[in-house]
């Protein structure tokens, strides 16, 4: 009887070793292969990656990361960049609005006192400047609450509702008939949220938070 042919028998075993890696990368390449033309390629934007670390992801506020994936599709970033990182947390210290502005657009000026009297301590009023135009004040000199005031440069108030509906989040407040006005269900104390436009076409995002 012939004995089999130890050289031919490797020989086949590396063949076939071969087809079977060409056949895994024909399969790796057509998982990387482009949408067909008419397609549209599906982006999947994940709202947590912007949290640093997993202790921020556990503190993320559930309710702000629902309403940024619903509007985070048709977000206008030429307008105002869409909300990341700590300003989705829950129980964040110190002012949403200003803690937006500060992680997303360089100052222009320094933190200008407004006050008539020089006061002791820190002005109570006080106004700062950001590039893209926006100028950002708060009136914080009552006990009983703050009023802020935040001019951008948006022509359309839509960015300025789903910047609202996100970082002032507010499961007590519902938006008003033409969407200008959030506050309370119930008139009284709470925090009251206007957009409003100036004399430049634009518009500003005027609140009142009380303490």
């Amino acid at each position: 009887m012939r004995k089999p042919n130890k050289k031919y028998s490797r020989m086949k075993q590396l063949h076939f070793f071969y087809l079977l890696l060409l056949c895994s990368s024909c399969t790796l390449f057509e998982s990387e292969k482009e949408p067909a033309a008419g397609q549209e390629e599906q982006v999947y934007t994940d709202t947590l990656n912007s949290l640093s670390n997993q202790s921020d992801r556990l503190l993320a506020d559930t309710n702000k990361v629902l309403k940024l994936r619903t509007y985070a599709a048709g977000w206008d970033n030429t307008c105002l960049p869409i909300p990341t990182g700590k300003v989705l947390l829950r129980n964040i210290q110190g002012d949403a609005g200003y803690m937006y502005l500060t992680a997303n657009f360089d100052s222009v000026t320094s933190k200008t006192s407004l006050e008539k009297e020089r006061s002791a301590g820190a002005p109570c009023i006080w106004k700062q400047k950001f590039r893209s135009g926006i100028i950002y004040s708060i009136n914080s000199c009552k006990a009983s609450g703050a009023n802020y005031k935040i001019e951008t440069p948006c022509t359309d108030k839509k960015t300025l509702i789903a910047l609202v509906d996100v970082i002032f989040q507010q499961t007590l407040n519902m938006w008003d008939a033409d969407s200008s006005n959030y506050k309370p269900i119930l008139e009284g104390p709470g925090n009251y949220y206007s957009i409003q436009k100036n004399t430049k076409g634009t518009y500003d995002l005027l609140y009142t938070t009380d303490l």
